[in-house]
């Protein structure tokens, strides 16, 4: 019987993509460097905001990285939820799910301020935790957050389902031992999960209910 749904943020329940891209190309504009696109922001998340940055900034410099930084960090915490939007179906899946008793959490390698605020704005109430990154755990794919959430909402593993959208989720149900759901509406194209060995792909956030 499952009793703990485990959540990725970005390109799971929330596209993220457009205030990423905003906030890099701020930080970008203020130290004179070219803005990136789109694509390439989506392809370069996943792995928490410092590492964004740092496979953003064509410098060597670790200065110029910590400027960059510090520049995505105060725009980004004033513009997270100018763009971003929920995909269809989620919200009716969470509430679908707290009324089955399902107690739900989420997981982000985004900073604890960010993922906080963000969750709240959207989804204020229904989660019963929400982890972001933060000193002592290490980042998925490690299974340090998810073994954090498990101990917090006393849930053995065979009890649990993560649900995401990229290749470093399904490295983290895998580290973690825990079944996987990968939605393929999100950051990481279908045919490059199919490609990784992804066998259970769901193709809209309703399709997550038939596994509880």
């Amino acid at each position: 019987m499952k009793t703990l749904a485990i959540f990725d943020l970005d390109g799971t329940l929330l596209n993220t993509s457009y205030d990423l891209m905003n906030a890099v190309n701020y930080a970008l504009e203020k130290l004179n460097y070219n803005p990136v696109t789109l694509d390439e922001v989506i392809k370069k998340t996943g792995r928490g905001i410092k590492r964004l940055i740092e496979d953003t900034i064509s410098s060597s410099d670790d200065n110029i990285k910590e400027e960059a930084l510090s520049y995505f960090k105060d725009y980004y915490f004033n513009n997270c939820t100018k763009e971003t939007y929920i995909y269809d179906g989620i919200k009716d899946v969470l509430k679908t799910l707290k009324k089955k008793e399902i107690k739900l959490a989420v997981v982000s390698n985004k900073s604890q301020e960010f993922t906080s605020k963000i969750i709240s704005f959207y989804f204020d109430g229904i989660f019963d935790l929400v982890l972001g990154a933060r000193e002592g755990l290490n980042l998925k794919p490690e299974r340090d957050m998810i073994d954090y959430v498990l101990k917090e909402l006393d849930a053995k593993t065979q009890e649990v389902i993560y649900i995401g959208d990229s290749l470093i989720d399904y490295q983290t149900a895998k580290n973690s031992n825990l079944e996987f759901l990968n939605v393929s509406y999100g950051f990481v194209k279908r045919e490059v999960l199919e490609s990784n060995g992804i066998n259970t792909i769901l193709n809209e956030a309703k399709e997550i209910l038939n596994y509880f």
